[in-house]
């Protein structure tokens, strides 16, 4: 059962339904939002194994900044996620259900990811399913309030409160314990990559890079038109790259790596590159691939985009051609894979023969020139080292990592990239 009358209090016994409803509503949510989205989580009672709960799911969605959810109002609600505003202070909720029933499912709430609200939700969650003697007694409480108040929702949740902020302070402890510092960045005044400590400053700038980049695709996708020369693609994204934050370019002196049609499916080192004499036709597949760079801090970024009729298609799952469709889905499987199976002590070997395992059980070809699928973040391009065959060092061995695999499907012309730049924080793989 999932679903609740609005203002009305029911508890029911957890069940299973619960765990994959959340699990396909939190793919969707990717899906949608994209890099927007640093981390999606279940969260509430629902996300609780052994107590009673409202049989509505919650989840949270970590964002850098709150306006960056503006602009997916209108794309969520055409997927049955309706805004409602800032519930409370610092968070943004989306929600779902049937609205002539007034009737809800699903609670989507939005903060600022590694915020206190966002560890919060993390934390009680985690504390309870750790603790079943702390679980218990919260069930206790919600089981009364429910008997108190079975159609006053703002008195029972008020009955709840300083239960709850006494085991939020517990699980704060808790956490501490276990990661040393008490919170999920330790210690204060540095960042923690992979047990690197790296400043502050440092690390906004790390996250400034890849923003620059998000923006900079974005800005093309906003500004390519069908007849646009790759050349003219080039210099117009390394210029908007220089004008809003990069200082220069950290591989080979190119900002912008830019790939349309059967080129996207070659592989050659940077310094090789060239930019073909090419326009864009109105229904064709681009790949940009920027590496801005500021202070010897580096930005690596790519994505293939797929131009249709003439117009750019701004969902996967809208694509009619079915071989470009399949190429990008296989791109996101990817990288939520990485997400869900790296831990810091796969090597970069173990992680090289997972994923190309992997590409080639589901049909496609790994296209890298050297055959690798990332590399690690230096300061000096020669300092990498990469997820390739050989190379045992840990993931955690160093601050932070790309994933970036270039695939195709076997005999085809097009080839499909997505990178990103991975690191840990808590044993747990995060995307910057």
């Amino acid at each position: 059962m999932i679903g609740l009358k609005r203002g009305s209090v029911e508890l029911i016994s957890h069940q299973e339904e619960w765990n994959k409803n959340a699990e396909n509503a939190i793919l969707e949510l990717k899906q949608l939002l994209g890099d927007a989205a640093v981390d999606i989580q279940h969260v509430g009672s629902t996300a609780i194994d052994s107590i009673y709960a409202k049989p509505i799911i919650d989840i949270v969605i970590g964002v850098r900044d709150l306006n960056d959810i503006v602009f997916y109002v209108k794309l969520l609600k055409q997927h049955n996620f309706v805004f409602r505003g800032e519930d409370v202070e610092g968070q943004l909720l989306f929600v779902m259900g049937d609205f002539e029933k007034n009737t809800r499912t699903h609670h989507i709430h939005v903060v600022k990811w590694n915020g206190a609200e966002w560890n919060n939700y993390l934390n009680f969650r985690d504390y309870l399913n750790c603790h079943p003697d702390k679980a218990m007694l919260y069930d206790a409480c919600k089981k009364k309030l429910a008997l108190q108040f079975p159609d006053d929702r703002r008195s029972y949740t008020a009955g709840k409160q300083e239960l709850i902020e006494c085991l939020l302070k517990e699980a704060h402890v808790w956490r501490a314990a276990l990661s040393g510092g008490g919170k999920r960045w330790a210690p204060s005044k540095q960042n923690v990559f992979n047990g690197y400590g790296v400043a502050e400053e440092t690390f906004d700038l790390y996250s400034s890079m890849q923003n620059l980049n998000r923006s900079a695709i974005k800005y093309a996708a906003d500004t390519i038109e069908i007849g646009m020369s790759l050349s003219d693609i080039k210099e117009l994204l390394e210029n908007y790259l220089l004008e809003n934050g990069a200082d220069s370019f950290w591989y080979w002196d190119v900002g912008a790596f830019i790939f349309a049609g059967d080129e996207t499916a070659l592989s050659a080192s940077g310094k090789d590159y060239k930019v073909a004499d090419r326009v864009i036709q109105r229904n064709d597949i681009i790949t940009i691939d920027l590496s801005p760079q500021r202070n010897d801090i580096w930005g690596d970024y790519a994505r293939t985009l797929v131009f249709e009729d003439g117009v750019l298609c701004d969902e996967i799952e809208k694509i009619k051609k079915e071989e470009w469709r399949k190429g990008l889905q296989m791109e996101e499987y990817l990288h939520q894979t990485l997400i869900d199976v790296g831990a810091p002590d796969m090597t970069f070997e173990e992680l090289y023969d997972y994923m190309n395992e992997l590409i080639v059980n589901k049909g496609f070809l790994n296209l890298d020139f050297l055959g690798n699928l990332g590399h690690s973040i230096e300061k000096n391009k020669n300092d990498r080292i990469y997820t390739e065959k050989g190379n045992r060092k840990k993931l955690s061995d160093v601050a932070m990592f790309t994933f970036e695999p270039h695939i195709s499907i076997p005999n085809s012309r097009y080839g499909y990239k997505k990178e990103d730049i991975y690191y840990f924080a808590n044993g747990k793989l995060i995307r910057l």
